[in-house]
């Protein structure tokens, strides 16, 4: 077994003061480390621990890539029903603008028309109304129905004055 000095290593690096010094020392770490076998170092339970580890990571990478799926599924799916919502409301805008100008153009040729009109025959017509509405006399109350009150509570208070001698 074969232990890296890591301190010696280290001294190595700081000492070195030029680019071709530097590879010299990366070749010689790299001869250093493929001489290690990490398997035959690590003790069983480590090697065990490993195997379920990586198994994790498998088991986690696959459900990650799943879920990366499902998310642009979702994604896509929301994209083309808002581009489809999106186009809807373009048309439902247009058609209710267009609506719109037409009714405004109706309306404005109405306005031109009414003040085009003349004024004399609209103050006719006020003469007219209001005339009628005087011609119309209010009704008045009658001697008759006012004497017919009279006589209903006449005997009403004769019938009170029987009922309370009996």
């Amino acid at each position: 077994m074969a232990k890296i000095n890591l301190e010696k290593i280290k001294n190595d690096l700081f000492n070195v003061r030029d680019v071709e010094g530097l590879k010299k020392e990366l070749i010689k770490i790299k001869s250093e480390i493929s001489k290690i076998n990490l398997k035959s170092e690590i003790s069983t339970e480590s090697n065990k621990r490993l195997k379920v580890l990586e198994k994790r990571y498998a088991d986690l990478k696959k459900d990650v890539s799943k879920l990366q799926k499902q998310a642009d599924k979702e994604i896509d799916r929301i994209l083309t029903t808002a581009k489809k919502a999106r186009v809807e409301a373009r048309k439902s805008f247009d058609k209710i603008a267009k609506t719109l100008i037409e009714e405004q153009k109706r309306l404005s040729k109405v306005i031109s028309k009414k003040s085009a009109a003349p004024k004399k025959k609209t103050t006719a017509k006020k003469t007219a109304t209001k005339t009628t509405k005087k011609a119309a006399p209010k009704k008045k109350t009658t001697a008759k129905k006012t004497t017919a009150k009279k006589a209903t509570t006449k005997k009403k208070a004769v019938r009170k004055k029987t009922a309370s001698k009996k």
